[in-house]
């Protein structure tokens, strides 16, 4: 639990970066995420008005094969995450709706 609360916490506080700056601080944030967590690999995607501002993957999506984490191909089992994205989600077509 402490792992979400955490990734979610950073990705909000990723969201808020001025664009210009927001791959190099998203980068140094997330790279420093995962060696105090040592989660084996992590993927991440970032957007802003439609446009991909920034994508990237951390450790590995395989350790035993050492294959790198590929944010185009690696999958992660989301979990209990769905619930927060589904409710995001509804509270956004609310507003719109």
């Amino acid at each position: 639990m402490k792992f979400k609360l955490s990734l979610i916490l950073l990705l909000c506080l990723t969201l808020g970066l001025s664009a210009q700056n927001l791959q190099e601080q998203a980068d140094a944030k997330l790279q420093a995420f995962v060696e105090k967590t040592q989660v084996p690999g992590l993927s991440i995607s970032i957007s802003q008005k439609g446009d991909l501002v920034f994508s990237k993957g951390y450790g590995f999506a395989d350790v035993e094969k050492q294959i790198p984490v590929d944010p185009s191909k690696s999958m992660f089992r989301i979990g209990s995450v769905s619930k927060t994205l589904t409710a995001a989600g509804l509270a956004k077509l609310y507003e719109e709706g």
